[in-house]
């Protein structure tokens, strides 16, 4: 976020930003290119530049983010990567029509993580010589409490009396994370892989659960706070044993840091939250929660089912789960071990249940294509 907040106030670049996935080919650099340039002939030559109409002497910029997630083909090559190598060394491509293209003004900059992460490629160094390298670490412990205890203080100015609650509130987040970090690694399952993306959408949705409550408690706070880490770092383990390890560092770290807070009726189980039977997101409770289901999904039985559903506790989990993921923004979920035809269903009756407000998931990869 901070290189293309850069390139973008820089005069004279336009900016042409590509998501990179196992499956990209060369050809959505020639997309590109055919989107932002133009064909000119210089002499002999056809070179092939950003349009006049983007400014005279403009630079296009093709910002390809986890350039390192293309998988190698069977002779071991990353195609789009040698496609860009190419165009770096030789300054041009072969075009259908035997044509060579000669390319001007035009940059690639990239983005990725460590080749050490899940679905990760290494690159080969062939490309890398063109390339500069910068490292950008993630923030340290005392960075995240400063940038996060800004975000939590804004939060906080909505319920002045609980703003004495801001330190302790970024500082269990902080704290929690950084457990959660240490203790659940990529070595044991690939989507253990923790980033501060993690705290921002946090206080996003601590945020989003409390912007719409008129009075709220310092034990609704707690509850919030709660629900939230429950869905960004329990949801994900895999194991029983890890689940319920999560479980006490949530409530060992809410109790050492909310003082003053009935702590057994702030962490109760269970914590369930939805939007379904209110504009707003707020606190339901599960018999409460699976009549509504009952009453609302017996039109789905009929239009997409042939027999009915039975909401069972950890079906109602997973809808009230598989719901808020898709709610989010940029976030993507990828569920294992669960047959395809049921997560279908369930899909469905959530956006059913949701009166098809929201989007339903078009595509289902295996675990195995959702690393990469």
């Amino acid at each position: 976020m901070t290189l293309t907040s850069v390139l973008q106030t820089v005069q004279g670049i336009v900016m042409a930003n590509l998501n990179f996935s196992s499956r990209t080919t060369p050809e959505i650099i020639l997309k590109t290119f055919s989107q932002y340039c133009s064909y000119v002939r210089k002499g002999k030559d056809i070179v092939q530049e950003p349009s006049e109409s983007l400014g005279a002497n403009t630079w296009l910029v093709v910002f390809c983010d986890e350039i390192n997630l293309p998988e190698n083909d069977a002779y071991g090559t990353q195609r789009v990567i040698m496609f860009m190598r190419q165009l770096v060394e030789q300054g041009g491509y072969w075009r259908d029509d035997n044509t060579w293209i000669k390319i001007n003004r035009i940059q690639f900059v990239g983005a990725c993580n460590p080749p050490t992460d899940a679905g990760r490629v290494v690159m080969s160094s062939r490309f890398l010589r063109h390339a500069p390298l910068i490292l950008v670490d993630f923030p340290e412990k005392d960075s995240l409490l400063q940038i996060y205890g800004t975000f939590n203080g804004g939060m906080m100015k909505l319920f002045p009396n609980l703003k004495g609650e801001t330190s302790a509130l970024t500082n269990a987040m902080v704290e929690l994370y950084c457990e959660a970090k240490a203790k659940f690694t990529p070595d044991m399952q690939p989507q253990y892989f923790y980033s501060p993306r993690e705290l921002s959408r946090w206080v996003r949705g601590i945020y989003e659960a409390i912007v719409d409550t008129d009075a709220l408690t310092r034990e609704e706070l707690v509850r919030v706070w709660a629900h939230e880490a429950l869905r960004l770092f329990h949801d994900r383990l895999v194991d029983n044993e890890e689940r319920v390890l999560c479980e006490e560092m949530v409530d060992n770290i809410a109790r050492s840091h909310f003082a003053g807070v009935d702590h057994h009726k702030a962490l109760a189980r269970p914590l369930l939250y939805s939007s379904w039977m209110s504009k707003d997101t707020r606190r339901v409770g599960r018999d409460e929660l699976k009549s509504f289901l009952a009453a609302r999904l017996s039109v789905f039985y009929e239009e997409e089912l042939d027999v009915p559903l039975v909401i069972f506790d950890e079906v109602l989990d997973h809808i009230l789960r598989v719901s808020s993921l898709l709610l989010a923004p940029y976030l993507r979920v990828s569920l294992r071990t669960i047959p395809h035809n049921f997560f279908c269903s369930l899909d469905r009756s959530r956006s059913s249940t949701a009166n098809g407000s929201l989007p339903s998931c078009g595509r289902f990869w295996s675990w195995k294509d959702c690393a990469k």
